[in-house]
């Protein structure tokens, strides 16, 4: 007998070892994913240099002495002489004649930048440079160019260059020393505006993110932010003020979930706070974090604060009279349909929505309730409004189970009730109290007034009568 008693229990453990840390019912929160957020900033600076070191000037003779080389390969006697030879070769530099084009006007267009006409002193600076092509490399350029022309001989003639190849290839040489050139100058003065850009509209390039640390006074940096604070246009560079804005410390917690009641869910103390709870207490508490964040930073700035007491303790225990009491509620019109819980469960919640599961072939209907969790190893199908959302079941999971709301249909009725005049007593402001209370105590006021003003008539009447 003690034997089958024990048997007994260990098949009852068996059975439900899969449900243990589970939801029993859904109730106002879920128990959602790990969330990671910074305590501090730590704020330090650093300038950010894109070099210019060309001139209008040097511009415009740099589009000389290229036009010049050019001039020299368009007139070249053997193209003169036969017309078949220079339309092959010549369709060899159409790139290289298009980005010296394009590479001209980007220089022009990074001069407009320069809005103080002088050097800057770059010594004894945090700094991380951008380099940009030197009147040195513009010269070379050139001289390659040149190099490359003075490989043809003038009195080779077109059959001669059709006949050998070594004749052949010291033209096709040009067109490639061309080619090549004018790529890097189009490269490189790409790039230049494109930061200079970036960077005059307060944008921190996405190109220059992590490369920035190379600079000594800077070093490695962790979900950092970047703000570009201002910029400055000299003849010799383009300047930038880069604050970054770095968590002194990460924390993670639990995030709880705000479960939706015809669009209705529980509220801190205001929309932008959410719940969550530390790896290591039990408590739930509200993070309340500063919205003012960068596109490039990924951590939220954040404090833990208490969340109301009263509030907790009615939801830890699911009283719903007094959870409706203590607690600030909000309404959504927009909330996730389906959300993954801590154990990869999935919350279903929302108006109107139909869950099914499909394991292979095979499609079958869950439920049409909301909000409801589910346990599946099977795809989970939430269908709402004519979108369907796919979430992948759990692994190795043996059963199907769906948790049910704790909250009856009059509970949410009351819970309607309760947001209603919740946002009742909110729409008042500190005048609309001032009007009311003028208007109560006038209210109050008005029948000493009136009688006060009938015995001042009455005493009036019997004085005139006396005398």
């Amino acid at each position: 007998m003690e034997y089958r008693g024990l048997l007994h229990v260990l098949v009852l453990v068996l059975a439900m070892r899969h449900v243990i840390g589970r939801e029993s019912k859904v109730g106002m929160l879920v128990e959602g994913l790990p969330l990671t957020y910074g305590s501090q900033l730590n704020v330090t600076s650093f300038e950010l240099d894109i070099e210019i070191n060309f001139t209008y000037d040097i511009v415009m003779k740099l589009r000389a002495e290229l036009e010049e080389v050019m001039e020299k390969w368009l007139s070249y006697a053997p193209f003169k002489k036969d017309k078949q030879l220079a339309d092959n070769y010549l369709n060899l530099l159409h790139k290289g004649f298009k980005n010296l084009l394009e590479a001209h006007r980007f220089m022009l267009q990074i001069l407009q930048y320069i809005t103080v006409p002088s050097a800057l002193n770059l010594s004894n600076r945090c700094n991380y440079t951008v380099t940009g092509i030197t009147d040195y490399e513009l010269k070379v350029l050139v001289k390659n160019l040149n190099w490359a022309y003075e490989k043809l001989g003038p009195a080779w003639t077109p059959s001669e260059i059709r006949a050998e190849s070594s004749k052949d290839n010291a033209i096709r040489l040009f067109g490639t020393v061309l080619d090549s050139e004018m790529l890097n100058l189009y490269e490189d003065n790409v790039v230049s505006l494109s930061l200079i850009d970036s960077l005059s509209s307060g944008i921190f390039p996405q190109y220059l993110l992590g490369l920035y640390q190379a600079a000594p006074c800077v070093g490695p940096k962790l979900n950092e932010e970047l703000k570009v604070v201002s910029c400055t246009g000299y003849t010799n560079v383009y300047t930038c003020t880069v604050e970054i804005h770095e968590p002194a410390a990460l924390h993670t917690v639990q995030e709880m979930i705000p479960v939706h009641y015809n669009s209705i869910a529980l509220m801190g103390e205001s929309e932008s706070q959410r719940f969550v709870r530390t790896q290591t207490g039990s408590r739930v508490q509200l993070l309340d974090c500063d919205l003012t964040i960068h596109d490039l930073q990924d951590i939220s700035i954040c404090e833990l604060i208490p969340w109301n007491a009263q509030c907790e303790q009615s939801v830890s225990n699911m009283v719903t009279w007094e959870i409706f009491k203590h607690c600030n509620f909000t309404k959504h019109e927009k909330f996730p349909t389906g959300m993954v819980t801590s154990d990869s469960s999935i919350l279903v919640q929302g108006n109107n929505v139909n869950t099914k599961l499909r394991r292979g072939n095979e499609l079958r209907s869950l439920s049409n309730l909301s909000p409801i969790i589910v346990y599946s190893s099977g795809e989970i199908i939430i269908e709402e409004k004519g979108e369907s959302y796919i979430f992948p079941g759990i692994k190795n999971f043996t059963s199907d189970e769906v948790v049910f709301s704790a909250l009856t249909e009059k509970d949410v009725k009351a819970l309607e009730a309760a947001f209603w005049w919740q946002n009742f007593w909110r729409s008042f402001s500190t005048s609309d109290w001032i009007d009311i209370i003028l208007i109560v105590f006038q209210i109050i006021t008005m029948p000493f007034t009136i009688v006060s003003f009938i015995f001042g008539y009455q005493f009036h009447h019997l004085k005139d009568k006396r005398n």
